[in-house]
């Protein structure tokens, strides 16, 4: 698993829709900006796999300061955190269902 130290974040929710499974927020503050960020808008969209069980789709758009630029390889070292991160609350979930009924 990949471990950040990170000292603080803060989200703010933009939207949440418990009939579409659909819930969206942006990442406004925190050092995973890295001073390079304004935001990053999250939206995740749950939607029930024809074999059985869950499909979660999530898109992501970086929004960087005006004259900075980021790297690829930057951007894909915050998508494998943000992976390690659901895959954590994914494996709680599995073994707590009572965390959600």
């Amino acid at each position: 698993m990949l471990r950040t130290p990170l000292s603080y974040l803060k989200h703010r929710i933009d939207e949440i829709n418990a009939e579409t499974f659909k819930y969206c927020y942006t990442m406004i503050e925190g050092d995973a900006l890295t001073g390079k960020l304004e935001k990053i808008t999250y939206e995740i969209q749950l939607m029930a796999s024809p074999a059985g069980g869950t499909i979660a789709k999530t898109t992501r758009k970086y929004y960087p300061l005006d004259g900075v630029e980021t790297s690829e390889e930057e951007i894909k070292t915050g998508q494998e955190r943000s992976r390690a991160m659901f895959k954590v609350l994914e494996d709680y979930l599995i073994k707590n269902p009572e965390a959600y009924a």
